[in-house]
């Protein structure tokens, strides 16, 4: 990795690090959508892709999506 020069106030640094690469932006759904459960009159986030809150929706296995640091790199 090589340093990048940065000169502050007249004082020379060494910056050394990764590049931060930009973040995917969240998917959005229809805003004031409501849980599609008879009776229910919970609005739902539009961040959440179901058609119904957490109380109706079937259970199911929760996946985590996360980049995993490698271990070997130091």
């Amino acid at each position: 990795m090589e340093a990048a020069q940065v000169s502050i106030g007249g004082e020379s640094l060494a910056l050394r690090g990764i590049v931060a690469r930009p973040r995917r932006h969240s998917r959005t759904y229809a805003p004031k959508r409501t849980c599609a459960s008879n009776a229910c009159t919970t609005v739902l986030s539009v961040y959440n892709p179901s058609a119904f809150c957490w109380q109706h929706e079937e259970a199911h296995p929760f996946v985590l999506k996360i980049e995993r640091k490698d271990k070997r790199a130091g």
